[in-house]
């Protein structure tokens, strides 16, 4: 049908938007931040660790597409059944009725036969009360169809499998708990640091004090809070085409850099002794993309070509952030000294982006490129502001599966199947109450991004990069657990791009081996920096 068929975009399209919305996803602002934990190691060590999580989120995508495939299948196969269950329902219903028709039809002719003037009496009356009684009965009769006709629309809010859903179908529910509460507080994090960073960023861009961030920070937030929630289905395309320019911006950028790199050639050094002091950042800079995957495979239409290209898209994408990024740091440890007082080490301890002390090399030796400063503030206020809309797109789609999980048990209470779906039955007097829940879950999340943006801008930073690094890895972690339990419990059903399921078992125990690492790493390691700053490792 034409409607089912709008909902997807075509071939070209689904190229284009998972190209670039992984991309958007993949290099932030973050990308500019790395440079200065080369200081103590320089450029081989992190070329080490930036490869390893390329390899690892590389497997990880590979991995969550196949599953969120099952997922979905099986999410449609369940929707389908309580499809059939509505319509046989409707035809109880319908037998019910005719049988109470027949019986009426037979009490008519008993009257009949009682006398002509019984008959003149009952159809010389304009309307008896009986034929009230049986109106109203008819009416009361017809209230659960008109009901089930209703609750076929099971609150269409966003089309497609979203993460809610898929930790629904796959995880055990105390489990569950735990895992939403991760995607969520990750996502929310997410966007709390992009509200930020973007005041910031624009303060910065109109040469206004730093202090100014914190009166554009609540306005900021709350526009682009807008966007989400008003303009959610064109968002992805709008992010896609405005992200090309995103693009040409940084690869300006890194050309540039590298013109300028081959004429300093700084000399620097390398100590494997501090590896791990960009474990943290590439794993938050690569581990985020599973929060986008859903809500762009949602739009790709179920078809292996399709899958393919979406599979495809987000792989190439994932390859040429990689490269990009070891370009960028390769480029700038080559023009900033790793110590000194202007120094990649320097802006480490004070906690500047490597765009400050190549700023100040440039204006000091290469005027000639000074207009890069400005196109560098341009870049981060525009990755800023998409970063934003992606993550708040995803935290968006993750409650909307929420609110189409309370519609489902909704329905369920309808069958006294449910007591929490029953009150929520009693609660939709106006038959109105998905709308409701929707209004009410987008205003309690983005309060609270609000409210944490501008306590954060003063305050706790630090802390959200720290709590966003855990969350992610660990809610990647209880991801990876939950494809595993698809590839078990889904194992059966037919996908449009299935993997080898001897490979797959493979796949899903090198990613939980890796995971498990990360969230162990990140969970430690910070408060032994804190307590031990000159920790050599």
């Amino acid at each position: 049908n034409m409607q089912e068929t709008n909902k997807y975009w075509g071939y070209y399209t689904t190229i284009f938007v998972s190209f670039f919305l992984n991309f958007q996803s993949f290099i932030g602002t973050g990308i500019l931040l790395t440079p200065i934990f080369l200081a103590k190691g320089g450029f081989l060590p992190f070329l080490i660790m930036c490869t390893y999580h390329m390899i690892i989120n590389f497997l990880f995508i590979d991995v969550f597409i196949e599953g969120m495939q099952r997922c979905d299948v099986a999410n449609q196969i369940l929707h389908k059944q309580k499809q059939l269950e509505n319509l046989k329902e409707e035809e109880e219903e319908k037998k019910i009725e005719e049988t109470l028709l027949l019986d009426e039809d037979a009490e008519q002719e008993d009257e009949e036969e009682q006398g002509e003037q019984r008959r003149q009496i009952i159809e010389a009356a304009p309307e008896s009360d009986t034929e009230i009684a049986h109106k109203s009965l008819d009416e009361e009769r017809r209230q659960p169809l008109l009901i089930n006709k209703r609750l076929k629309k099971v609150v269409s809010l966003t089309p497609g499998i979203d993460l809610f859903t898929i930790g629904k179908l796959t995880l055990h529910p105390s489990i569950l708990y735990l895992y939403n509460t991760l995607i969520v507080l990750s996502s929310i994090g997410l966007v709390v640091t992009y509200s930020i960073t973007g005041s910031q960023s624009i303060v910065e861009l109109i040469s206004q004090p730093s202090y100014v961030s914190q009166y554009i920070v609540t306005p900021y937030t709350l526009l682009l809070t807008g966007f989400v929630i008003f303009a959610y289905f064109i968002i992805h395309q709008f992010i896609s085409f405005v992200t090309v320019v995103k693009a040409s911006a940084l690869s300006i950028l890194v050309i540039i850099i590298g013109i300028i790199s081959f004429k300093v050639n700084s000399p620097h050094w390398i100590n494997f002794q501090y590896i791990f002091e960009t474990y943290a950042v590439n794993s938050v800079m690569m581990n985020a993309a599973f929060l986008l995957l859903p809500q762009i495979y949602a739009r790709v239409n179920p078809k292996k070509t399709h899958v393919r290209a979406f599979k495809y898209a987000s792989l190439t994408s994932l390859f040429i952030c990689f490269l990009l990024i070891l370009c960028w740091c390769f480029f700038v440890i080559r023009i900033v000294p790793q110590t000194g007082e202007i120094s990649l080490g320097a802006s480490f301890d004070k906690g500047e982006a490597s765009i400050v002390p190549i700023s100040q090399i440039i204006k000091k030796h290469y005027p000639q490129f000074i207009f890069i400063v400005d196109l560098c503030n341009f870049f981060v206020v525009l990755s800023v502001t998409l970063s934003f809309l992606s993550y708040g797109g995803s935290l968006r789609h993750t409650a909307d599966g929420f609110i189409k999980s309370l519609m489902e048990m909704k329905e369920a209470g309808e069958k006294g199947q449910s007591k929490f779906g029953y009150l929520l039955h009693k609660m939709d007097c106006l038959g109105h109450l998905d709308i409701v829940l929707q209004g009410s879950a987008y205003v309690f999340l983005f309060s609270i991004v609000v409210l944490l943006a501008q306590l954060a801008a003063k305050y706790v930073q630090h802390f959200f990069d720290i709590f966003i690094g855990i969350t992610l890895n660990v809610a990647s972690f209880i991801v990876v657990c939950s494809m595993i339990r698809a590839s078990y419990k889904y194992g059966a059903l037919d996908i449009p791009l299935a993997h080898n399921p001897i490979l797959l078992k493979v796949l899903h125990g090198i990613l939980l081996v890796s995971f498990f690492i990360s969230s162990l790493f990140c969970m430690v390691y910070p408060p032994l920096k804190f307590f031990k700053p000159t920790m050599p490792f």
